[in-house]
């Protein structure tokens, strides 16, 4: 889809963040949840106004997602900006707001998919898992097989919907980087998918075919 066409379909109404998130995709990139801001924009009590206050450059989101997917054979990071439809100019770009995009090399990504279970496989089709969210599956997938079971199976059987204030306080005072990354790729997870989606899927990582 070229740059005319999303022009075209802005006019016409239709969001350009999600054109542009279709065109992206065809090309092999995956877009990350969320969105990622360089500014903030509190207000300024001398003067009455939100004035913008740069937290971080491009740049710096770039590393900070290639030093969390690398790992998993992404090597490409894209910004785009976002788009919010005002009213009476239509769909303005955010200058301070981004999508991230991730993409592997094509032939990492085929061996990855052809290394991946049926069974997540499976799981990844029937629960409907967005796209951008199976990198968080293959970060999971990740971790031993004996520390999913230990830090995650009684957590999660246990504390059902509460698992989740379980792991932002595991977070909070875990003194592992490897056990709070394994933390924070399944809060991840359960925010999006919830309870029932997170077990089933640490059963199936822990080797359980459901």
């Amino acid at each position: 889809m070229g740059q005319d066409k999303i022009k075209n379909s802005m006019e016409q109404g239709q969001h350009p963040d999600e054109l542009e998130k279709a065109r992206l995709e065809a090309e092999g990139w995956q877009r990350a949840s969320g969105v990622e801001f360089t500014h903030t924009t509190p207000l300024n009590p001398a003067t009455g106004k939100f004035e913008p206050k740069e937290i971080k450059t491009p740049e710096d989101i770039k590393r900070e997602y290639l030093e969390k997917y690398g790992p998993h054979g992404f090597t490409e990071v894209l910004l785009v900006h976002t788009h919010s439809n005002e009213s009476g100019l239509g769909w303005v770009e955010d200058p301070y707001g981004y999508y991230v995009y991730l993409r592997r090399p094509r032939d990492k990504k085929s061996e990855q998919q052809n290394q991946r279970p049926k069974v997540l496989e499976d799981f990844i089709t029937q629960r409907k898992i967005q796209s951008a969210d199976i990198a968080l599956i293959d970060q999971l997938a990740s971790f031993p097989k004996d520390m999913i079971i230990t830090e995650l199976h009684n957590m999660f059987n246990m504390f059902h919907d509460r698992a989740s204030q379980e792991l932002e306080g595991l977070i909070k005072t875990s003194q592992d980087k490897t056990k709070t990354a394994l933390y924070q790729a399944a809060l991840d997870f359960y925010n999006k998918y919830g309870w029932q989606a997170s077990y089933s899927l640490i059963r199936i990582l822990e080797g359980e075919i459901i």
